[in-house]
């Protein structure tokens, strides 16, 4: 979460599961500074539904084809 505080981004990619603590807690943080998150899952039933609703997700594995088009229509969204 400290890489979080120092730059400027888009757009964060992250998985849903991370050692210390879950891509959701991330996510919020990141949310609150103005930054989309897009979540990788392969267990989406492991989050409680709101928690996951708050934020766009894949399923894992994910395909390069369809990661690509989400992420052009996250960015495109929030340019618009």
């Amino acid at each position: 979460m400290k890489l979080l505080e120092g730059g400027t981004y888009d757009l964060l990619l992250t998985d849903g599961g991370l050692g210390d603590g879950d891509g959701l807690d991330l996510a919020d943080v990141a949310k609150a500074r103005g930054i989309m998150t897009l979540i990788f899952t392969g267990y989406a039933s492991q989050f409680p539904r709101d928690r996951l609703a708050r934020h766009p997700y894949i399923w894992k594995p994910v395909r390069p084809a369809e990661l690509l088009d989400v992420v052009r229509r996250l960015l495109s969204q929030e340019r618009g």
